[in-house]
């Protein structure tokens, strides 16, 4: 846990969303201080941002999405249920102290059938402080789902690429709002086109050759692994990256250390929290020697360009 992490979140917290904790209310170095002697006393880690990674399927087709979205297949795609969830978060919740900001995002996390359930379960757990759910803005959330958001641990995080002509017609976000007024639910709306760009997403090569200083300059360099630091739970296992997420889940022949990445429904509980604690505290993982980020991350593209059908 680094200070300048806990100030991002500490920061973003008390911008968007409502204080619900009292050891938030005296300034982010209060902050940090008292969550790193929880840490100790209770010898377990705590995550600044986590992301449950709900599914892989999604209303747009984003060239540059990067959590490859467009790019899963068929076969590959995975989509989140109550009880699987339940089973994940319960096992990690055993190893793990606090969970500051916990996002929930696909693909689209609208299209869940079991959301409204898995916002109220996870808004009941008190390790989790702060939760946000990522929306692109094109599903109008119903009245089981609005009153499961308000709550003043939850915000609803709208993008919005409407300036783009492409996608515009499939934007709801006026509507959306309206109704999150009315039932008093947190959001942040961020509209994103114009002088605004996003970076290209990284490609991963699969060989064996591990150079550990290009691993920790490219990890260094790496906007996805930034700061504060987000780990990904999918299907079960926590990830470093939504790259490493995807080469995993559609290539058989992705070869993945096994120190890059936390199996938590496998590990016992005794194990599970050492697991973890070891794996937050790398300096690089095999896998950014085998990625392009360094060379990819100057380079601009239009945010929420569609993929053509034939693509």
């Amino acid at each position: 846990m680094r200070k300048n992490e806990v100030k991002i979140i500490y920061n973003e917290i008390h911008c968007w969303q409502k204080v619900t904790n009292w050891y938030e209310k005296f300034g982010y170095n209060f902050y940090y201080y008292f969550l790193k002697i929880r840490e100790f006393l209770t010898r377990k880690p705590t995550f600044i941002h986590f992301v449950y990674e709900t599914n892989t399927q999604c209303t747009l087709r984003c060239k540059e999405c990067h959590s490859y979205m467009p790019y899963f297949t068929k076969e590959s795609h995975y989509m989140t249920n109550f009880d699987d969830f339940k089973n994940e978060i319960d096992k990690l919740l055993k190893s793990v102290d606090l969970i500051l900001s916990f996002r929930l995002q696909g693909g689209e996390t609208l299209l869940i059938k079991d959301l409204a359930k898995i916002i109220n379960y996870a808004c009941s757990k008190k390790q989790i402080q702060h939760m946000q759910i990522i929306s692109n803005g094109t599903i109008v959330p119903s009245q089981e789902l609005l009153s499961a958001m308000n709550n003043p641990k939850v915000i609803l995080c709208l993008s919005d690429y409407s300036l783009n002509e492409d996608v515009a017609p499939k934007c709801k976000h006026e509507e959306i709002i309206k109704l999150l007024k009315e039932n008093n639910v947190n959001y942040r709306h961020t509209k994103s086109f114009g002088g605004d760009y996003w970076v290209a997403k990284p490609t991963i090569i699969n060989n064996e050759i591990i150079d550990k200083e290009f691993s920790i300059k490219n990890l260094k360099a790496c906007y996805w692994f930034g700061i504060p630091k987000s780990y990904i739970l999918f299907c079960g296992k926590i990830f470093i990256c939504a790259p490493q997420v995807y080469y995993w889940k559609t290539n058989p022949d992705f070869k993945i250390s096994k120190e890059d990445f936390v199996d938590v429904i496998n590990t016992t509980t005794k194990n599970l929290s050492p697991k973890i604690r070891k794996f937050t505290n790398k300096k690089y993982f095999d896998l950014c020697a085998r990625c392009n980020t360094h060379q990819i991350k100057d380079c601009k593209m239009i945010p929420g360009e569609q993929l053509k059908a034939e693509q």
